[in-house]
């Protein structure tokens, strides 16, 4: 019984193994290309020859007086049954057969010429000269052009006349360019286009360095890479204009089409719609529609401004979902003045902020680690009303503070004007102090845990002008940045 079961197992490994075995084997039995006439209209298909003369060499049998080239057995795997303490199967290891790596498997792929109007050159050197519809394949990638020069020897092809590169729904277009085998680098040049295989992202540059088994694109000379957001009418029409776009821009760019993460370098621009970001260094994640920006990142909306060291902004299409900014971040805003509101200003900062979006409005934000923020009438700059705390959260409705609070060693002071005129100041500390807003102004406080407060009045005003914060005390220097 034992030794039908070793039978069985061997007859396995030979299966198992005969498509390596063959796809080794195979360059010995290639026949050489057929020598390629100068007639205009012949197609010409051949394998290329640069990387089979090693196989050939390796598959042959011996020959008179030679020794038989060494091949693994395909049952060096099974363990070897020992008939006695002094056999040599005693003393054997067990041996497995590795199967060759898979990119070593996927670089076995030949360079083959599918079509050419026409073909002429010098099969001494190996060099060809193709003309009209010139198509060549490497794999799953095909490439195409109108003149070419095919360097067989060393399996590289110059397009001179345009080059047109396919691979796995990628779509590539240049002026000219080359395909080097040896490395699965093409490189094209001139109003360099791509389109990736989803569609939604599209690359130019001057130049472009496209590598066939790892699918990343490095941009050189000008970058831009564009995510368009398209409705479902857009995505049926490719040919109906798309507004909005989140579009991305620095001095070096690189775009892997299987993890759809995009990464831009130095000087990097991004847009979409009203936003502005600057930064040194910018990731996009096409699959989570993240953005992460380090290097100074600054993001500007209208008349709104946030910075950091570290932000990712998380999309949706065409929402923002949230934001998250670490390390010394601060945010600046100017609320325009309405009919019944003066023009405001406002400011926030801290270790790191969180904002939170509700459809296309801020719905939250949320401040850590020495939090303190300020606001107030841009035409009355001396009376900022000011909180701060270990952590602050605010709340919003319609683009305006519905409610705030301080928490941990919460102190605060704001002004009370009536009218666009100053009655008093209130300055408050405590655990936690919670407010209430209406149309944009305080309308209650309400402190917790150690509170203490003390509100200035008409009476403690040092002298009429409006603008000048009445009853300076201890308390408020406490609280002045």
């Amino acid at each position: 019984m034992d030794w039908q079961r070793l039978a069985i197992r061997s007859r396995l490994m030979v299966w198992a193994l005969f498509p390596v075995l063959a796809m080794w084997g195979c360059a010995a039995f290639k026949s050489k290309p057929p020598v390629p006439a100068g007639n205009a209209g012949q197609t010409v298909e051949a394998a290329s020859g640069g990387d089979t003369g090693d196989s050939r060499d390796s598959s042959r049998e011996a020959g008179p007086g030679e020794k038989p080239p060494e091949h693994p057995s395909p049952h060096a795997d099974l363990p070897v049954r020992s008939h006695g303490p002094d056999s040599l199967a005693s003393q054997a290891t067990t041996v497995k057969v590795k199967s060759p790596p898979k990119q070593a498997v996927r670089n076995s792929d030949p360079l083959i010429m599918e079509n050419a109007d026409k073909l002429e050159g010098f099969r001494s050197r190996g060099e060809y000269i193709l003309t009209g519809n010139v198509r060549f394949r490497h794999g799953e990638l095909r490439f195409e052009t109108q003149r070419a020069v095919w360097s067989k020897e060393i399996n590289q092809v110059y397009c001179e006349q345009g080059m047109h590169i396919m691979h796995r729904g990628s779509d590539l277009t240049a002026e000219r360019g080359n395909y080097d085998k040896a490395s699965n680098e093409a490189e094209a040049e001139g109003k360099v286009q791509l389109r990736d295989s989803t569609g939604d992202l599209r690359g130019k540059g001057d130049k472009l360095v496209y590598h066939r088994l790892s699918h990343e694109v490095t941009f050189l000379g000008h970058p831009e890479l564009r995510r368009l957001y398209r409705d479902t009418a857009q995505k049926e029409n490719d040919t109906l204009p798309v507004t909005d776009t989140l579009i991305l821009q620095g001095k070096r760019m690189t775009y892997n089409d299987s993890s759809r993460i995009a990464l831009a370098e130095t000087s990097v621009v991004i847009t979409r719609r009203k936003t502005r970001i600057t930064c040194a260094r910018a990731e996009y994640r096409d699959k989570a529609d993240s953005l992460f920006l380090s290097g100074d990142p600054k993001v500007v909306v209208d008349r709104s401004q946030i910075e950091g060291e570290k932000m990712r902004i998380r999309l949706n299409e065409e929402e923002i979902r949230g934001l998250l900014v670490q390390g010394k971040a601060k945010a600046h805003s100017i609320d325009v003045a309405t009919d019944s509101t003066p023009e405001r200003q406002s400011e926030i900062e801290g270790d790191s902020l969180l904002l939170a979006f509700s459809g296309k409005q801020i719905d939250s934000a949320q401040v850590f680690h020495d939090a303190h923020g300020n606001y107030y009438d841009t035409d009355k700059p001396k009376l900022r009303n000011r909180m701060r705390g270990e952590k602050m959260v605010m709340r919003f409705k319609n683009r305006e503070v519905r409610s705030a609070q301080v928490v941990g060693g919460a102190k605060s002071t704001y002004f009370h004007l009536e009218n666009g005129r100053l009655k008093g100041r209130n300055v408050a500390e405590g655990d936690t102090i919670r407010f209430a807003f209406a149309e944009g102004e305080i309308d209650e406080v309400l402190v917790s845990g150690k509170a203490r407060g003390v509100y200035y009045g008409k009476a403690n005003r040092r002298d009429e002008d409006s603008t000048t914060a009445p009853g300076k005390g201890a308390l408020e220097e406490d609280i002045q940045e």
